[in-house]
């Protein structure tokens, strides 16, 4: 009875392992065909990714066009347009355009200026209402397509929007959808914008690149050239649809490559990945098509289970026709008992010993037991893991499935997290028991390996193409070369004639100067005389020119006796770069002549403040030569400690503000010990190639200058204060004369007394704002700096101001700040600031009028806005507003008064104080005046601020 149940186990095993092999052999069956989806997927992803790069290099190309060129023709841009290939352009039929913004009210001076750039005819189309046009002046394509010129693309939003957004952020943006003015009717197409600014202007901010924003190049694609036949396999293997946005919405559909013979909705493969792309978002989906899926079917299951059927059937066979010896095998049980014994040992030997965790679970998932890889593998004691869930342990396993990986965190987390393949088989104890035994393999390096590849593969396919290298194979024994495509690029020759000998073609165009040179090389190398045939050479391009090219080349095959076969290599265009050596070699000879030769003192400082060059204007005034100065001396050698210091904590204080260069006066101290007085100028930046911090000082002689202004203070304070003493009395004698005379004088008297009280005042006024100026331009203006809120600020400037703007008829509108901000700054001078401005602003505004006064907090700074609707500022004035004594209309007869310190004074407390203070004027509708006030909520680092631009004589 023993003998039968064995037998019947042992073909139940058989069946067992049978059903397991079929549905292992089936499983790897399905994962090889999930992987060369994935594959296909994956190539066509990045060709996708690969032609909307090269759309968007080739439009910062043409905007480095525009940046560099003082002027680009209608013939130059069409010309630059026509030399790009269809993958430079990431579509055969994409066009390219430049747009220009222009205000409507420039519209008539545009058009007029478009003849000398080869723009014959421009009509603005559609009609828009906007005050800005956004008008398209040259557009190239396959195809002539001239309705697109003159395109305003202010009419429709999307374009619109996406225009500004590339100019606001600097970023080439796209479009969504969008119904093209060329192409096929009904095609659906893309704007791609690249912004264009002017060079050697600051972008940081969306304020500076507006300032320095000129136009767009665009780029426009239609949707079915530019998705189709980005992989040989497309159509073929798969069928791909693309989606506006991040779900596969059929509403939201722009392209479908519709498969021959494909069920998209029958697909045995299918995938959905996003896909973002300058701004906007895809949702690609690819589908498996029947021709891909027939490829994949595999017979290989089935023969494994029909064979191991045909086993176990003849195993049956064999038990039948063995049963009759039965009472022979019982005698030999007790002779194979041992040996049983023995073999188990040895199983279970294996099986503790085994590379594979194996790990035996109950029908609800709890463990039985366990290997000792096993718990190697789950962190944890064998003992301690009898009767713990495994999905607890393991969550990613599924009872569900046969196979599949789980990762395992190690104790130091991910940087030792290991990856585990796992198969799941199912069976039942002798008792009816369901069982389950997970086998463990550690596949992390595998894993590790396979993706090492695949990213050391992509990356060389894309360094071979984004390079432009070109490879070449040549057969020494014929002469003959197999080159690729990207050499025929290079070369400029045919990408499809098969016939075409290269070799010839190649030896053809070498310079003559740089063939036997090049022959050479490569003879050395082939004979075994160098490892390397390097060479740089001239090719000849035609009506182009000449351009460099470098080579690099060895042998890779010899025949057995040495003698070489093949010869590889690869050539690169350097033409580029060599121009750049050339230009490079110009500036450091242009440089170094300017430097030397400068009418000013000019050295290079290294990070401790030591000479590393100096001119020869700087060393006629410091009395040193150059060796002298550029041997040991540092800046403590020609200046005071406490100068030094000032001015290393000076620069300090410009880096943490965002400046680049710090200028103050000093003396300095000569070879004989004579001292001079200098304006010196420092400006910094970083050595490129050992990356440590430079400065550059600029050193002006200003003996002379220090001297008249000593003189002209000393006459401007004996000046102002011999006026102040006889006015004030002047003021006060008037004022008790007029209390004294009461209502006695007559309306002719009272209108004198009046006119002498005013001119009085305005004379002290005067006086005060020469008397200030004189203090801030000669350092001797103090700062009173406190604590301050907005709100409190405010209230008294308003509480000051009211009674005038009254006066002269004007509303005087305050805005208030919705939170609590803090300032640190000197009370009295913003209040004086405040008043200069507001009282401008109410003396220009009309009777009726309004003058607002509003705040906008900052991060680190406060920025206040004096807004009127006066007449506001002429463009002949602005480049004069903020000097002394200057106004808009200077005349003798100008309708108001005033004596032109106001604004000079308001910039320079301002800048002292820490801010910047600028306007904006349109004139006859608003002018904005507005200034900024650090920021500081908390009165402890207010206090250190206020410190450290003490210390740094800001």
């Amino acid at each position: 009875m023993g003998t039968r149940l064995a037998q019947f186990c042992l073909l139940i095993l058989c069946l067992t392992v049978t059903v397991m092999a079929y549905q292992a052999v089936r499983n790897v069956t399905q994962q090889r065909a999930d992987e060369a989806f994935a594959a296909l997927v994956s190539d066509s992803r990045d060709a996708l990714a690969d032609r909307m790069k090269a759309g968007g290099q080739t439009l910062r190309a043409l905007a480095g066009l525009f940046s560099a060129s003082e002027e680009v023709t209608r013939a130059d841009f069409a010309n630059f347009v026509h030399r790009l290939s269809a993958h430079e352009l990431g579509s055969k039929d994409a066009g390219l355009a430049y747009i220009r913004p222009v205000k409507r009210s420039e519209l008539d001076q545009f058009i007029a200026g478009l003849s000398s750039v080869g723009v014959d005819a421009l009509v603005p189309h559609p009609e828009t209402r906007g005050e800005e046009m956004f008008l398209v002046q040259y557009f190239e394509a396959s195809r002539a397509v001239e309705q697109v010129i003159g395109l305003d693309l202010t009419f429709e939003e999307e374009r619109h929007e996406t225009a500004i957004a590339a100019r606001d952020s600097g970023l080439p943006h796209m479009t969504s959808a969008l119904d093209l003015a060329y192409g096929e009717d009904g095609a659906q197409g893309y704007l791609l914008y690249e912004p264009i600014y002017q060079p050697d202007m600051p972008l940081d901010t969306p304020e500076q690149r507006r300032a320095a924003f000129s136009g767009w190049v665009s780029a426009m694609f239609l949707a079915p050239t530019l998705l189709s036949d980005l992989t040989h396999s497309q159509d073929l293997q798969f069928g791909m649809r693309v989606y506006e946005g991040q779900e596969a919405n059929p509403d939201s559909l722009i392209y479908a490559s519709d498969a021959p013979g494909a069920r998209r909705d029958e697909a045995m493969f299918k995938t959905y990945m996003p896909f973002e792309v300058f701004g906007r978002s895809w949702t690609v989906e690819w589908y498996s098509t029947p021709r891909f899926e027939a490829g994949k079917k595999s017979v290989t299951a089935l023969i494994v289970l029909g064979g191991g059927l045909m086993l176990s059937l003849l195993i049956s066979g064999l038990f039948f026709l063995a049963s009759w010896r039965e009472a022979i095998i019982s005698r030999q049980v007790r002779q194979k008992t041992s040996e049983l014994k023995t073999s188990e040992e040895e199983n279970r030997a294996i099986v503790e010993n085994a590379m594979v965790g194996i790990i035996t679970l109950d029908e609800s998932g709890l463990i039985m037991s366990c290997n000792p890889t096993g718990a190697a593998f789950l962190g944890e004691d064998k003992a301690m893991l009898v009767g713990r869930d495994i999905a607890k342990l393991l969550p990613e396993v599924s009872l569900a499935e046969t196979e599949g990986k789980t990762v395992v965190d190690g104790d130091l987390g991910e940087q030792n997290r290991r990856i585990y393949q796992y198969r799941l088989g199912t069976w039942k104890t002798a008792t009816g028991h369901r069982r389950r035994s997970l086998f463990l393999q550690d596949v992390t390096d595998e894993e590790n390996l396979h993706k090492k590849v695949g990213d050391t593969e992509r990356r060389l396919n894309l360094a071979l193409k984004g390079a432009e290298i070109g490879v070449f194979d040549i057969d020494v024994r014929t002469g003959k070369s197999v080159v690729s495509d990207s050499w025929r690029r290079l070369m400029g020759v045919s990408l499809d004639d098969p016939e075409l000998d290269t070799q010839a073609v190649f030896n053809a165009r070498v310079h003559p100067e740089d063939f036997a040179a090049l022959k050479a090389s490569d003879l050395a190398c082939i004979k075994g005389e160098t490892a390397r045939s390097v060479s740089e050479f001239r090719v000849d391009f035609g009506e182009d020119g000449w351009r460099w090219m470098r080579s690099e080349a060895t042998v890779v095959d010899w025949d057995p006796a040495g003698h070489a076969l093949r010869f590889v290599g690869a050539q690169v265009d350097v033409t580029e770069e060599r121009l750049a050596q050339i230009a490079v070699r110009n500036s450091e000879e242009r440089f170094r002549l300017i430097f030397s030769n400068a009418p000013v003192g000019v050295c290079v400082l290294n990070n401790n403040a030591g000479f590393t060059e100096a001119n020869a204007a700087l060393c006629d005034y410091l009395g040193y030569s150059e060796e002298e100065l550029t041997s040991g001396k540092q800046l403590y050698n020609v200046m005071s400690e406490e100068d030094l210091a000032d001015i290393l904590t000076g620069i300090d204080m410009r880096k943490q503000f965002g400046y680049g260069a710090f200028e103050t006066e000093c003396e300095l101290v000569r070879k004989d010990g004579s001292k001079f007085w200098a304006m010196l100028n420092v400006s910094w930046t970083v050595e490129e190639h050992t990356g440590e911090e430079v400065f550059i000082a600029q050193v002006n002689d200003i003996t002379d200058k220090k001297h008249m202004e000593r003189i002209k203070s000393e006459f401007v304070a004996t000046v102002s204060h011999e006026l102040r003493t006889p006015l004030t009395s002047l003021r006060g004698a008037l004022a008790l004369l007029d209390n004294a005379l009461g209502q006695d004088v007559s309306p002719v008297g009272r209108r004198m007394m009046t006119i002498a009280q005013s001119n009085s005042d305005r004379l002290i006024a005067l006086v005060n704002d020469i008397l200030d100026i004189e203090r801030i331009e000669s350092g001797r203006m103090q700062f009173n700096y406190s604590h301050e809120v907005v709100t409190g600020v405010l209230s008294e400037i308003t509480q000051q101001m009211m009674p005038y703007a009254n006066d002269l008829g004007v509303e005087l509108k305050v805005t208030p700040c919705e939170e609590v901000v803090g300032l640190w700054t000197d009370r009295a001078r913003l209040l004086q600031v405040f008043a200069n401005l507001l009282s401008n602003a109410c003396k220009f505004s009309k009777r009726g009028g309004t003058v607002s006064l509003e705040v906008v907090p900052e991060k680190n700074m406060v920025r206040f806005l004096v807004r009127d609707n006066g007449p506001g500022i002429p463009d002949s004035f602005r480049s004069n507003i903020f000097k002394p004594f200057s106004q808009a209309d200077s005349t003798d007869t100008r309708e108001k008064g005033g004596t032109g310190l106001g604004l000079s004074i308001c910039k320079q407390l301002v800048e002292r104080m820490g801010g910047e203070i600028g306007y904006t004027s349109d004139p006859g509708r608003e002018t904005v005046f507005w200034f900024t006030v650090r920021r500081q909520d908390d009165e402890d680092e207010a206090y250190d601020f206020a410190r450290s631009r003490a210390s740094a004589g800001m």
